[in-house]
């Protein structure tokens, strides 16, 4: 149990910096299909990220 819970938080953390990479990428003018693609996100998860801006 103990080792789920530390690879839950792996993941949690994988996943924020990706958002966080898009959000960067996103404010150098990337378009939000590039940055998909880029980072392995959905258009709507890029989308998502761009509107908190």
């Amino acid at each position: 149990m103990r080792e789920e819970g530390f690879e839950k938080g792996i993941e949690k953390g994988k996943m924020e910096e990706k958002r966080n990479l898009a959000a960067e990428l996103l404010r150098e003018g990337f378009s939000v299909e590039k940055v998909a693609k880029m980072v392995k996100l959905s258009l709507d998860e890029v989308k998502e990220i761009g509107k908190n801006l």
